[in-house]
């Protein structure tokens, strides 16, 4: 597959030209969430630490 072709694939293709070391012109844009279960863990950790080291969050 040459440039050309490729700059016209979907993102399946593209990932697979990434990850296989081939040519690309641009990189894919991926948006995910956590779940909320990790969001709220995260938060609570985040809290606990600006408590505890203040002065790293100035």
């Amino acid at each position: 597959m040459n440039l050309v072709e490729e700059m016209n694939m979907g993102n399946r293709a593209l990932w697979q030209s990434i990850m296989q070391y081939g040519e690309f012109d641009c990189m894919p844009v991926i948006h995910w969430t956590g779940w909320p279960e990790t969001l709220e863990r995260w938060d609570s950790f985040l809290k606990h630490y600006k408590q505890r080291w203040p002065a790293h969050h100035e």
